[in-house]
């Protein structure tokens, strides 16, 4: 990245895959923070308790557990 630093687990696939940055990467992340106030924790966590990279839930299939009201 040319723009600056990002952080991990807030980050779109795209921007792990060092493609460039647009609107919609920030959308992402956005979703992640609205999530994480909603539900107490990231979208995905990894076994080490922090939250899990785009690429890396990508690549181990994680999914969103469901929320029931």
């Amino acid at each position: 990245l040319t723009e600056g630093a990002l952080t991990p687990g807030y980050a779109s696939l795209e921007m792990l895959q060092g493609q460039t940055a647009l609107p919609v990467d920030d959308v992402y992340s956005l979703a992640c923070m609205f999530y994480e106030m909603i539900r107490g924790r990231h979208p995905y966590v990894g076994e080490d308790g922090l939250p899990m990279p785009a690429d890396v839930a990508k690549a181990k299939g994680a999914k969103l557990e469901n929320i029931n009201g």
